[in-house]
């Protein structure tokens, strides 16, 4: 394990500001009254993440409201179609949805030229069951841009009709999909309780190649934790540079490792698999 590089620290750095300024930020706003912060929300001259701030603070004083879902529409239907496309994405992953006017724009954005607006808005749409989101769901799934089938697998992941899970099982025996798009597929059918794609979650884990061997491994453990474990721990201890790397960086978004970005992640995301062990062996006993 000595030849192990931890991830590039000038993205610990970045990420670290980040956090800092958007905790600081945080907590000023936690002493300003709800109407400034609502004109925060809406200031389209502010830069996003302020707006984002803003929304964050609000939404957990509305938490205490009986009007939560209604209070939550009032402040977001505004923004779903902001000009700043984090902003309005933002908007359609919390906008309860509860109008067929705020439903119709959420529509809209289906088409918006931001991959990450349409796949929200997708997603938002499948959770609610709108009719007519199968069918664009479907043109996504078959499409060859990657980005676009992995938005439209999420989306009947969450829409999780008959036909959606007949689409994805579709998809899946079709076969002679990318290694990661096989993943994608069993992924999604685990997460629907169909066990099909399990072995090749296995394998891909067991091969300890490149970041699609963590996705495997963690899923695993979300749904066998025992045999996910080993696998994690195989992949620090075997895998190569990427997939220790990426199984470090996945270990500390599930318990926050104090030195991930240093030559000690790798040894603490270790002792952190070897404690979930122990747990679940006790669990089991």
């Amino acid at each position: 394990m000595s030849d192990y590089v931890p991830p590039d620290t000038s993205v610990a750095e970045k990420v670290r500001l980040i956090e800092a300024e958007t905790e600081a930020e945080r907590r000023w706003f936690e002493h300003v009254a709800s109407e400034q912060l609502q004109q925060i929300l809406h200031d389209r001259a502010r830069p996003a993440a302020t707006r984002q701030n803003a929304f964050g603070v609000l939404a957990v004083r509305l938490r205490e409201s009986p009007e939560f879902r209604e209070g939550l529409a009032r402040l977001l239907e505004p923004l779903l179609e902001d000009p700043d496309p984090e902003v309005a994405q933002t908007a359609v992953r919390y906008c309860p949805l509860s109008s067929e006017q705020a439903r119709d724009k959420v529509r809209r954005l289906l088409d918006s030229p931001h991959q990450g607006l349409r796949g929200e808005a997708a997603v938002s749409l499948a959770r609610i069951g709108d009719a007519g989101i199968l069918e664009r769901l479907l043109a996504w799934l078959g499409a060859e841009d990657e980005a676009e089938q992995n938005l439209a697998v999420e989306g009947l992941v969450m829409l999780n009709t008959p036909e959606a899970r007949t689409a994805l099982e579709n998809a899946w025996h079709q076969g002679g999909r990318k290694r990661g798009d096989r993943v994608v597929l069993s992924v999604a059918l685990l997460r629907l309780g169909d066990m099909r794609g399990l072995p090749l979650l296995e394998t891909v884990a067991e091969e300890g190649r490149g970041a699609w061997s963590v996705t495997a491994a963690t899923w695993l453990y979300y749904h066998q934790p025992a045999r996910g474990l080993r696998m994690m721990l195989g992949i620090l201890d075997q895998g190569d540079m990427e997939a220790r790397q990426s199984m470090v960086m996945q270990i500390s978004n599930l318990t926050r490792l104090p030195h991930v970005f240093t030559a000690e992640g790798l040894a603490e995301a270790r002792s952190w698999v070897k404690r979930q062990m122990a747990l679940d062996r006790r669990r089991r006993q």
